[in-house]
Parts: structure tokens; sequence; C-alpha cells
């Protein structure tokens, strides 16, 4: 009896440990930027919000800041007060090699920087953000709005949202945008934009969380754990997500010197993971205009791996897949 109890209990407790909710991935900090109007070089919802919603919604920060109500910070985390902004908002950049002066305006900002804290599903992969603060930014010259080798960029000041008694007023930035963030910062396409003297959590996730979060989506797309589509939003089937973790190739291999000697050969590609250094989200943005509250709803999100050439060159990223959390906004997600 003494025996059968010891078994029972055995179970029950191996029940328990494996019906036990899996805890989600705490990332403490990232950092990244956001365009924020790419002059019709892409998709209207990719690194894009429509021109009217754009200008109110840096027209709202603008305002909040010079409030006095909210907490304010230079890049250095130097505290700000609102009658020091207008030094912030007036940059020098080079036109054709001249030092030029702009007085910058919700019309001309272009560009966000989140400062964020992730908490990622070890399940179903999805991602839940919680923004810390966010600062305006300025692109004047960047690879993503002209593809060129010279980077102008300027972060204005950090704004932290506050709290309020008041009932909450929700305006919607976007329905839908799309946008890349990489997360290894070693990247010589990081560096080159950037410099090297970011912060660690600039476009970068640290290794150890960095495998565990890519090892959560991964999972979550391949097993099926979470709908997965192509870039298109076409559903992916078991097949197809099966030669995305593995795929077969059959090659014609040369053996010896004669013609003859031609073979089939079976080679084998297994993914790597530990290239998987960018993700795409599609959201769905809005702030509360009473707390500068930014809300983002995760649509769908997707990740990509590196590529490089046989000589070691970078060509790019890769696309996998999406995964999909919310259906019902798929409307929004239109390739036209």
């Amino acid at each position: 009896m003494y025996k059968y109890l010891i078994l029972f209990f055995s179970i029950a407790v191996l029940l328990c440990v494996s019906c036990k909710k899996q805890e989600p991935i705490e990332l403490p900090k990232i950092e990244y930027d956001v365009l924020l109007n790419n002059h019709g070089s892409n998709y209207a919802w990719f690194d894009h919000v429509e021109g009217f919603q754009r200008i109110d919604f840096f027209t709202l920060i603008l305002e909040a800041a010079q409030s006095g109500k909210y907490k304010l910070e230079d890049m250095n985390g130097n505290a700000l007060i609102p009658d020091s902004l207008k030094k912030y908002l007036t940059v020098s950049p080079l036109i054709d090699s001249v030092k030029t002066i702009i007085v910058l305006d919700a019309e001309q900002l272009n560009g966000i920087r989140f400062r964020e804290e992730w908490k990622v599903d070890s399940k179903t992969g999805e991602i839940e953000k919680n923004v810390i603060a966010f600062c305006p930014v300025y692109f004047h010259r960047h690879p993503f709005i002209d593809n060129s080798d010279v980077s102008e960029i300027y972060p204005l000041f950090w704004i932290y949202p506050g709290k309020s008694d008041e009932k909450p007023e929700s305006m919607q930035i976007t329905q839908a945008i799309a946008y890349d963030v990489v997360i290894d910062n070693t990247l010589p396409q990081v560096r080159s934009v950037y410099g090297e003297n970011s912060p660690f959590y600039f476009c970068n996730i640290e290794s150890s969380y960095r495998k565990s979060i890519i090892n959560a989506i991964v999972d979550a797309g391949l097993n099926k754990k979470t709908d997965a589509y192509d870039f298109f939003f076409k559903e992916i089937t078991k097949d197809e997500l099966k030669l995305i973790g593995e795929r077969h190739d059959t090659l014609n291999v040369f053996y010896g010197k004669y013609e003859e000697n031609m073979k089939d050969s079976i080679v084998t590609t297994t993914l790597d993971r530990n290239k998987i250094l960018r993700l795409k989200f599609a959201e769905v943005w809005t702030i509360d205009k009473n707390t500068l509250q930014f809300t983002k709803n995760i649509i769908a999100l997707g990740p990509s791996e590196i590529s490089y050439d046989s000589d070691g060159e970078f060509k790019g990223f890769r696309f996998l897949f999406w995964l999909m959390f919310d259906k019902s906004k798929m409307k929004y997600l239109v390739f036209d």
C-alpha cells in the first residue's frame, strides 16, 4: 500500500510540473528606431504613418514636452526643462557639403526611438511591449530613406509617459505599421549607420535572452503552436514549415576527371537560429493623450535570418514567416 501511495504522489507531482504554465521571457530593456515617413519607397504601412496622423502625433508630443508635465531627458540621461527644448529642435545637417540650420517642427519630424521592456510568451512567441520612454527623431539622411551610405540621424530628447486622474483619451496613431528591429548591434549594417558607441541594448538583445526569445518564436511557428504565414499572408502548410526548419537539396556533384563521374548528392541544410538577427513587427499604435501612455498591439511578427554569399559578403535578410496573433487586423495588411 505504501509503495502505491508513493507511486501515486510521484505521478501527481509529474503531472503538476508538466501542466505548470511556462513563465514569460522578460527582456528588461531594448531601444530601436522606427522610420515614420518612407516617402513612398515601400508599402504604405511599412515604416510609415499617414501624414495627418504623423503630424498630429508629433504635435501632441511637442506640446506635451513644452507643458512641463512630463519627465524629459537628453540623450545622455540628463534632466531637461521645457525652456531648453528649442536648442534640441535646432539641428545643423549637411546639405551639399554645407552646414545649414533647420528648426524642426511636427511636419518635419519623421522617426521615433523607443525604449521598451518585452515579455515573450514561451509557448506562442507573442511579445508584449511596455514603452518606457520614446524620443522624436529626425532622419536627414539614412539608408532607409535614400539608400545612401551616409547617415545623419538626430534623436532629440526622451519623454516619459506620466499619470493622470482624467479619463483616458485614446488617439490612434496608425491602424497598421510594419518595421524591422535588428537584434545584434555588432553587425556592420548597424555600426555603419549608428557608429560603434551605442549602448549595449540599442538594436541588440543580449545573447542569452536572444537565444530564448528566438527559440520561442521559431518553435511556435515550426510546431504550429501559432498560425504561420508567408510574407504576403498566405498560410503556410506543415510541409512548407518543415522545409524552413530543414531543407533537402539535390546537387549534381562532380567526382573524378570525367563527366560520367557526375552523380546526385542530397545536401541537408538546417535552419541556423544563431543567424536570426532581425524581427519584423506589424502593429497597431495608440496613445493616451492625457498621459502619453503608448500602446502597441502586435498583429504579427516574423523572424529573418542574415544571409551571406560564398565570399562571406552580406546579401541581406531572408524572411522566414509571420506568426499571426490578431487575424481581425489582417484586412489592414494590404500589399498594393
